[in-house]
């Protein structure tokens, strides 16, 4: 095994015989050969060298055979020592440095042709430039007086700055919020899903204002300019100098945000700004969370870059930089400036594709120690395992597509310290750090050990006392007690084992992949629980630059197509008619709606081609070679309720940078050229509103603390941070993919059990015992609308407006059987055996009383769900927690349906009226009396589009014997047991799915990858098709599934079948679709492209599989020919309770 070209300069003979012999002795440790005759020596500013050879021996400078040196074609990038005589460490940490971008080179360009495997490596034609550093950067060139140009074309840069930046909650800036929302999301405002530590450091203020879209793209409300500038002069008073903008419906129409930003602009053209709509997709907390995470790391990354592009120009190299970004793509500096957190988490992206390419290892584990941070992500195939769901980064929710990587606060920096826990004291390591400084805190590093202070202690200061690494001055550590060292070697190797158990699925061992300068503080001879083989790869310092020689360039796009627009009406009509007289026997209806479905299918398919045509194109403008372009991602989502058949289409390719015919490119890990301290002198008069403090990451919320329930001496159940947790997760499952994401009434009723207020679920036979069976009354709260509207506006107060105006229909209106006794002003429509009203007035004397007393003796003692799918599942716990009301553990459909009709009570007879519905406006409509539950779904639809396709609702209110025998009693207990051992299996790497299966007595369908969504938009309803593509032990098996709002029906067939697929399940019964690995439900709104997944059918409560039920919420109740058949027999649930 031969070294590649090797170059040694110095400016002083001792410097260079050291060199010298610490290059032999490196060979030596690594296996290497020095090859005969391309290893150079060379005096700085001298054109002499030496040939070198029989690398064990002690050499001498030879200065008759010296020859010169003409050119280099890459450069290395070295920032160590500032002593001029340099150390033998010192001149080993510059070897391995020059060696590290060489293999980054080596890697951009010609790792298809060569592969990085040393055998042949002394093939390539690359040199290793160790440059002596006395200040800032110096590039190693023998003609440096002819002013020779370097053949670089570009630089990449993969850095971990910004992710570290809020790991530690340092060198964040305020951020002033303005939401353009007029009435709407009012009760979820800003940083409400951020962790209260850094909400604390980031909020600089947050603001409701004018503005904002109906999904149909008509206003909330309009933009009031003073209202706006007011707000911004207040907060540039402040010293906030940073703000973000936030409209309600951005994605869809981004006029307002824009048109909010020249105003401000106009006045305070210093200020920055971030338009939501240019960080995030629809569903308002994520974007928005996004938004002030990347505001809030603008100033850190305009330093950052500046002191990337001083430590280049120092080089003399004018060529472009990029940065790569959190999905392995690299972006231009520009792009970089105005959305730094699409680039803050691309060093664990970069590093675990340089593990894989370094290693060799597709599936494994890959931990990856820097300065000051610790990344462990999970390998499959070569590639980061993708977070399937939304990802927290920071403890902060996003919609970001990342790598499922977990972040810890430790690295070769982190400092070491000692605290007094249960009169003993125990060894702390991290997460504050040393980073880029660590040069002059170590202890090994420092000539003069005197000055050193225990608090500039650092973890690799510990390897070096422990005896296993050979770094620095030893003897600078030789007065560290024994108990401290050893202790604190353990606690770095727990913190590491605990890092990776947390992103292992099984409890299976597996392949460990060390990579990043700091892996050195690991004694490796020690192995590390859960890991099958500990590996520490050639080069595994370089792996981050590796991996972003590897990055790629991509190409996106995203519009909206009106697909109705191509499509005629007289041609539908015209195949219609040619297609009947061919088969006269069917049905006219049903030929068209099967040719319009063909028809719709085909311009989705071609408007789908058409983005993907786009994407290319932009793909290749950026510099991607056409050839190797792939398809990352196309999906089609329909926009419910707007005419035309709109349609939101997403697009994205990826491919490699187009080759250079000269030159190359210098691929740099940041660590190479970390700007100086002086870069980040603050000039800012802004400054004093940086974060300087350090949180310990341990505390910051982003772990759940698994706990039992409490259940107190009235036996009511008293929910905490982790049954909310779990309750959320099992509605998400029992949701059947509709109902919309559990997550933001999760955020809020954290927040409200944070607050003090105290969340009860009663046990149904339990609270009724002594209640009155005609004045006890139970109420139903309820959102009904498009989730992704839900996901938008979020809510404002509209279900307690709903139940203001139910109170207001019996005291004020005294309603009674379906009529009002008092109608003065109130403007009641009869007709279709329908008798509402569009908009009951508030009381005019003004609220009085309690919200939950109807009339006389009639009472709203507790509250109940409607369904137990996603939102509306957590929607009575908030409304409980507001009034102080219990919830019973029960709901009336035992998972989630699209229409009012399947409410379980109104199959049995219960009466659909009086129903009271409100928008975040304060219109209130009132169903008075209804002949049919339907012609309630009816009336009430009409009036949630009317509202903005989303409002709160409350059904007609329920009695003790209606609950207790036309509902699905113990829903809650089946969704937090659901939760719990999704979360217990987790925890133990067990297969989660698998104990849901075993808990729920329920079959797995098929595991596999989605390889088609298709989407429409029918009645109001969301509708499509999922296809699915089996993979290991379903391998040749595939699945097809229709939803309306929730999943249907599932046909499955395989690649030897050509009959049509066979029916495996069906409504009523639950089909749920959840992350392959971590059973994370996965709604219909996020179903896409390439997400692997698992889908799983679950038996429906007995109670809705009645020939009655069968009517309402059959398959044939929506219009497939086919008998429902149970998957297994229904489990009762265990009462929480009990």
């Amino acid at each position: 095994m031969y070294a590649d070209d090797l170059l040694l300069i110095s400016s002083k003979p001792g410097e260079l015989q050291t060199m010298i012999s610490y290059t032999a002795h490196f060979a030596e440790t690594e296996e290497y050969n020095i090859s005969k005759e391309k290893t150079n020596v060379m005096i700085w500013n001298s054109p002499l060298n030496c040939n070198l050879w029989n690398q064990m021996e002690k050499f001498h400078i030879v200065p008759e055979a010296l020859e010169t040196v003409e050119n280099y074609k890459h450069i290395g990038i070295d920032k160590d020592s500032r002593e001029v005589e340099a150390t033998r460490t010192i001149i080993g940490n510059r070897l391995k440095t020059a060696r590290q971008t060489s293999y980054a080179l080596m890697g951009s360009k010609l790792h298809s042709l060569n592969g990085l495997n040393p055998e042949v490596s002394c093939k390539l034609w690359l040199t290793y430039n160790v440059l002596l550093i006395e200040e800032g950067f110096t590039v190693g060139n023998s003609q440096r007086n002819k002013q020779q140009e370097l053949a670089i074309q570009r630089v990449n840069i993969g850095t971990t700055h910004f992710v570290n930046a809020v790991v530690q909650r340092k060198e964040l800036t305020k951020v002033t919020v303005i939401r353009l929302c007029g009435t709407a999301s009012r009760q979820v405002p800003p940083f409400s899903d951020f962790p209260p530590d850094l909400a604390s450091y980031l909020n600089g203020g947050t603001h409701f204002v004018g503005g904002g879209y109906q999904v149909d793209g008509s206003e909330i409300s309009p933009i009031d300019r003073l209202e706006v500038l007011k707000i911004v002069s207040e907060s540039y008073k402040e010293g906030i100098a940073n703000f973000v903008i936030c409209g309600i419906f951005s994605p869809l129409r981004k006029d307002q945000e824009e048109v909010v930003k020249t105003i401000i602009l106009s006045k305070f053209p210093d200020i920055s700004i971030t338009l939501s709509h240019e960080i995030g997709q629809t569903s308002l907390i994520e974007r928005e969370n996004a938004a002030i995470l990347n505001e809030s790391l603008k100033p850190l990354c305009k330093k950052t870059i500046k002191g990337f592009k001083d430590a280049l120009f120092s080089l003399k190299l004018t060529c472009p930089l990029y940065l790569t970004q959190n999905d392995g793509t690299v972006v231009g500096e520009e792009y970089a400036l105005e959305h730094p957190v699409c680039t803050f988490a691309s060093g664990p992206t970069n590093s675990m594709r340089g593990a894989a390419f370094l290693s060799g290892i597709k599936d494994g584990v890959v931990v990856d120690i820097g300065g000051t941070t610790t990344d462990v992500g999970i390998l499959r195939k070569g590639f980061p395992r993708e977070a399937s769901t939304e990802i927290k980064i920071g403890g902060v929710r996003t919609n970001f597509r990342m790598p499922d990587v977990h972040s810890i606060g430790l690295g070769g920096g982190s400092y070491v310290g000692q605290q007094k826990e249960d009169d003993r004291c125990v060894v702390t390591v991290g997460p504050r750090s040393a980073g880029y400084n660590i040069m002059n805190e170590a202890f090994i590093f420092q000539n003069d050990t005197s000055s050193c202070k225990m608090d500039c202690l650092t973890a690799t200061d510990l390897a070096v006392a422990a005896g296993h690494s050979t770094l620095g001055n030893s003897a600078n550590v030789s007065h560290l007690s024994r108990d401290l060292v050893e202790q604190g070697i353990q606690k770095i190797k727990y913190m590491v084992e605990i890092a990776i158990d947390s992103v292992k699925l099984s409890a299976e061992p597996l392949p460990v992949i060390l990579v990043g300068g700091g892996g050195i503080i690991l004694d490796i001879q020690k192995g590390l629980v859960g890991a099958s083989e500990l590996l520490f790869p050639s080069h595994f310092e370089v792996a981050n630059a590796v991996g972003a020689a590897l990055s790629q360039m991509s190409g996106s796009v995203e519009y909206v197509v009106h697909l109705g627009e191509e499509i005629s009406e007289e041609d539908i009509n015209a195949k219609t008619t040619n297609e009947m007289e061919l088969n006269p026997g069917e049905n006219y209806d049903d030929v068209k709606k099967r040719i319009r479905k063909t028809i719709m299918e085909e311009a989705i398919r071609k408007a789908k081609e058409d983005g993907i045509k786009f994407a290319t194109d932009v793909a290749v403008k950026g510099g991607v070679d056409k050839e190797t372009i792939i398809i990352l991602e196309k999906s089609d989502n329909p926009i419910t309720y707007l005419p035309g058949d709109a349609t939101r289409i997403n697009c994205k390719v990826v491919g490699d940078m187009q080759s250079v015919n000269e030159g190359t490119t210098v691929i740099i890990d940041e660590d190479f050229i970390l700007p100086s301290e002086q870069t980040f002198e603050n000039s800012s008069k802004f400054g004093k509103e940086h974060t300087e403090h350090i949180i310990n990451t341990e505390k910051q919320g982003g772990i759940i603390e698994q706990s039992a329930p409490f259940i107190n001496e009235n036996n009511e159940w008293i929910l905490s941070v982790y049954d909310i947790e779990c309750i959320g997760i099992g509605a998400g499952i029992l949701g059947c993919g509709g109902g919309g994401s559990p997550n933001l009434g999760k955020v809020l009723a954290k927040r409200a059990i944070i607050d003090g207020k105290q969340i009860k679920i009663v046990n149904p036979d339990t609270f009724f015992r002594y209640r009155s069976e005609n004045n006890d009354l139970i109420a139903l709260p309820a959102f009904m609308g498009a989730p992704y509207v839900v996901s938008e506006k979020l809510v404002s107060g509209e279900i307690l407006t709903a139940l203001q105006c139910m109170k207001d229909l019996f005291e004020v209106g005294q309603y009674q059987d379906g009529d009002l006794h008092s109608k003065d002003g109130v403007d009641i429509v009869t007709g279709n055996g329908c008798t509402y009203i569009k908009d009951y007035a508030k009381n005019p004397k003004g609220d009085s009383g309690s919200i939950t007393n109807l009339e006389g003796k009639k009472n709203i003692v507790g509250l109940m769900g409607a369904e137990i799918g996603g939102l509306n599942a957590i929607e009575p716990l908030l409304v409980g927690a507001e009034l102080g009301l219990p919830v019973l553990d029960c709901d009336g459909m035992g998972r989630a349906f699209p229409e009012l009709q399947m409410f379980c009570p109104f199959i049995y007879g219960a009466k659909p009226y009086p129903a009271t519905l409100a928008d975040d406006k304060g219109r209130r409509a009132v169903a008075l009396h209804m002949d049919t539950a339907k012609d309630l779904e009816t009336f009430f639809r009409q009036e949630t589009i009317e509202m903005g396709c989303m409002a709160g609702i409350i059904f007609s209110t329920l009695t003790k014997s209606e609950v207790l025998n036309k509902t699905i009693l113990l829903s809650y207990s089946r969704a937090w047991n659901l939760g719990n051992i999704i979360m217990t299996s987790r925890k133990e790497k067990k297969d989660p799915i698998e104990a849901i299966i075993n808990h729920e007595n329920g079959k797995k369908l098929i595991s596999g990858k989605i390889t088609d969504v298709r989407r429409e938009t029918t009645g109001g309803f969301s509708k499509g098709f999922v296809d699915v593509t089996g993979t290991d032990s379903f391998s040749g098996q595939f699945l097809f599934i229709e939803f309306q709002n929730e999943n249907l029906i599932a046909r499955k067939s395989t690649e030897e079948k050509n009959n049509p697929p066979d029916v495996v399940a069906c409504t009523p019964d639950l089909i749920t679709i959840v992350d392959n690995d971590t059973a994370e439900p996965i709604t219909t709104e996020m179903v896409r492209y390439g997400l692997r997944c698992s889908i799983l059918v679950l038996p429906v409560a007995d109670i809705m599989k009645t020939p009655r039920a069968l009517e309402v919420v059959g398959p044939q109740a929506f219009g497939y020919p086919v008998n429902f058949t149970p998957v297994a027999n229904y489990k009762q649930p265990k009462p929480v309770t009990s």
